[in-house]
């Protein structure tokens, strides 16, 4: 028989209380809230895995993730689907972007959501191994509950209980990729407990030109960052292939070598307010603005309406 775990305590919490409520930070700008619960959904093919290990990394690493900034953290991966040509794809993102993913830890077996003991032996595990993630990856939600219907409401409020445990736990951002309906591709498959539950949902949609566009469908805290256009690239070393800014952002015009110092310093801001990024490009202020404008008319940046600015990809 299995043993029943104990309630967690209630709190009450006065006008005070609240106030002294933290306020939403991002993992990553504009699209995962530190301790939160997202999705990533698209349809088989969408490159759901490609993006999701190249975020992933990013996590690990800290810095920017396509103009993005990235606050660094562990990252747990759960790999439900196997994890052949896994490595592969992991060398391929640290050899393109020159990094090394130290802080990347996989396990390649599905977790069942659904069944407590499991969520408990999975939460056991890290504590042993002193993992504190502040990314955990579910890669797939259908792997991570097989048996379940996933068009009951009633059967997968038991997996987001899961989910939720493994967030509360330990504080941290929790990813799970799941399948899109085929109608449109923008919508997520199964119950809307699904969809109703999540925090963050971002779509991911492969268009006929083999373009994959990530939107953020769903930010529950704050408002919804621009969509990016990506290509997978062909790496050839590793016989792999990792996700590049496509669209608009990959023919952009060239640009002088001041203006590209001045966008390499905003994507290693991630965003930034005018003034900050003027002072940190070491540009003169004239220099700096004409620099500023002529990547705004190329389509390269964008004043977002909290007064700072970040690289834009549109999509095609």
């Amino acid at each position: 028989e299995q043993k029943k775990r104990p309630d967690r305590k209630l709190r009450l919490l006065t006008r005070d209380d609240i106030d002294r409520l933290p306020n939403p930070e991002f993992l990553v700008d504009r699209m995962l809230v530190k301790g939160s619960l997202a999705i990533l959904f698209g349809e088989p093919g969408a490159a759901k895995t490609f993006i999701a290990l190249s975020l992933a990394i990013s996590v690990t690493t800290g810095g920017t993730w396509f103009g993005h900034k990235v606050s660094p953290a562990p990252v747990v991966y759960v790999c439900a689907e196997g994890a052949t040509g896994l490595g592969m794809r992991i060398r391929a993102n640290e050899f393109t972007n020159g990094v090394t993913a130290s802080n990347f830890s996989m396990i390649d077996e599905p977790i069942q959501l659904h069944r407590p003991a499991a969520v408990d032996a999975f939460i056991a595990l890290l504590h042993e191994q002193k993992l504190k993630p502040g990314l955990v990856v579910f890669d797939t939600l259908s792997r991570c509950s097989v048996g379940i219907d996933e068009n009951a409401a009633k059967e997968m409020s038991v997996v987001i209980d899961g989910l939720q445990r493994v967030k509360r736990e330990f504080g941290t951002t929790v990813l799970i990729l799941h399948h899109s309906k085929k109608a449109d591709g923008k919508t997520i498959r199964g119950s809307s407990v699904i969809s109703g539950e999540v925090d963050t949902a971002l779509a991911l949609v492969k268009k006929a030109n083999g373009d994959r566009i990530l939107s953020v469908e769903k930010q529950r805290d704050s408002e919804c960052g621009p969509p990016l256009t990506f290509v997978l690239q062909n790496v050839s070393e590793y016989k792999s292939a990792v996700p590049v800014l496509g669209g608009k952002a990959s023919t952009a015009p060239s640009l002088s070598e001041k203006e590209e110092k001045a966008l390499s310093t905003l994507s290693k801001l991630g965003a930034a307010e005018w003034s900050t990024w003027l002072k940190t490009s070491g540009l003169t202020k004239a220099t700096f603005n004409r620099c500023r404008k002529q990547l705004e008319k190329n389509g390269l940046v964008q004043e977002g309406k909290d007064g700072k600015y970040g690289l834009i990809a549109e999509p095609s």
